[in-house]
């Protein structure tokens, strides 16, 4: 019976905890729901379908917070329903022992990703619309599977120095496009940072960019930085020191927080730079790394190959690739494969 009350929606709200570790019933009802009250009784619901439990370690009980976390019955429910969702071994153990001590920073941090993730062109419904629900929540599952998210911990970018020394950097979210050659590393900022502890984080982008990067991935994305803070005046003085480290090494960009999305859906999406240059905090300080970002495509080329880019997510998510005949699969990949090389030789010919 429980199964059978499942709805897309919640599906999403449990990959969103499995990605996202731990959440309040503050933050999933104003992602996910237009309705306080609806929303409050669903989270309630899915606690009681033992999908998702309450979470309060590491927050003393006088401040009584209180997050969410999935269960393994809540897991099994989304490796079902996308089979490909990177799940690392021993994750529900990890959720069960951690720590809520820096929750804001946690909550920062995921509402980059929820504010990417709900911003599509549906327009958030009233709640009795079932329709205009349904389909909203059908835009924000394909706009999650077209990336995949890795939390702070889940990646360790390592890079050998001289000596035999080997430095280390830990991400505070690695977010990988599966529409567009582009994986970004995210960078949250809290004012905590010293600007020489933000340069030697800098320095050790631009050593790994240019040494273990194409070794570590393989896969040919192209990497960038982004460096989230929490006010213009900070914008302007982290970007000044990116300006001086990374400029000739990778691709970057500081962003204030809650501004983020429109640059993550040019990455990421494939969105064209006219909407990121539309948004409000384009116009108030251009920035140095803009000189990295890749011309754009041809438009029609580019929508097409994204849409081909995302028709392979969509069928290896949900286990329908297995089902084509290989040669069909084959033929695509070598067309999608030409249709890139156009695209960059398009890139190329505009760069000249």
């Amino acid at each position: 019976m429980a199964q059978q009350a499942i709805q897309p929606r919640d599906v999403e709200i449990l990959r969103t905890l499995v990605r996202l570790r731990y959440l309040t019933s503050r933050e999933i009802v104003a992602a996910f729901f237009t309705s306080n009250d609806v929303g409050t009784r669903r989270v309630r619901a899915l606690s009681k379908m033992d999908l998702i439990r309450p979470h309060t370690n590491g927050v003393p009980t006088r401040f009584q917070y209180s997050a969410w976390r999935v269960t393994a019955e809540g897991l099994a429910l989304v490796q079902k329903e996308f089979p490909q969702e990177p799940v690392p071994d021993g994750l529900l153990e990890r959720l069960t022992e951690g720590s809520l001590t820096n929750v804001h920073h946690r909550e920062a941090l995921s509402r980059v990703y929820l504010e990417f993730l709900t911003r599509t062109s549906e327009q958030a419904p009233a709640e009795p619309d079932v329709a205009a629900v349904r389909a909203r929540v059908t835009a924000i599952r394909a706009r999650a599977s077209s990336v995949l998210w890795e939390p702070d911990g889940a990646v360790i970018l390592r890079q050998e120095l001289l000596g035999g020394k080997v430095q280390q950097i830990v991400p505070d979210a690695t977010m990988t496009s599966l529409a567009e050659p582009v994986r970004v590393f995210l960078e949250l900022d809290r004012s905590t940072k010293t600007l020489p502890r933000i340069e030697e984080c800098f320095e050790r982008y631009k050593r790994f960019a240019r040494g273990s990067y194409d070794a570590t991935y393989p896969d040919t994305k192209a990497p960038w930085v982004v460096f989230v803070v929490p006010s213009r005046a900070r914008r302007a003085s982290v970007a000044e020191v990116a300006r001086r480290v990374l400029d000739d090494a990778i691709a970057w960009r500081v962003k204030v927080s809650g501004e983020t999305t429109p640059l993550l859906e040019r990455l990421l999406l494939g969105t064209t730079e006219a909407e990121e240059a539309a948004a409000p905090e384009a116009q108030a300080l251009p920035e140095p790394g803009a000189a990295s970002t890749p011309p754009t495509s041809p438009p029609l080329a580019k929508r097409l190959y994204r849409w081909g880019r995302q028709l392979y997510a969509h069928l290896n998510q949900h286990g329908l690739a297995a089902q084509l005949p290989g040669e069909f699969l084959a033929e695509g990949e070598q067309h999608l494969l030409a249709l890139y090389e156009e695209i960059q030789k398009a890139k190329a010919n505009h760069a000249g």
